[in-house]
């Protein structure tokens, strides 16, 4: 197992709250993991006032950075 795909199950199994950035400039979501597979990733998004946001379906290959530490990130969760 690759290590990117190690740290996706932990991110998953241990619900921790994560950042995904996407190509696209300035766009952001923050949320848990439900689901990945080879090419895409699920995840349960919340918008900036803390709300459901609905569930997410992202390409993979799209995907710059998935942060999970951070004050920002802290202050959410």
């Amino acid at each position: 197992m690759s290590i990117r795909k190690q740290q996706l199950k932990e991110l998953k199994d241990k619900n921790i709250l994560v950042r995904i950035t996407t190509d696209k400039y300035d766009e952001s979501y923050n949320g848990f993991i439900q689901e990945f597979k080879n090419e895409f990733l699920v995840l349960e998004t919340f918008n900036d006032d803390c709300f459901y946001d609905g569930l997410k379906i992202f390409k993979q290959s799209n995907i710059s950075r998935i942060r999970w530490e951070g004050n920002d990130l802290l202050s959410v969760s």
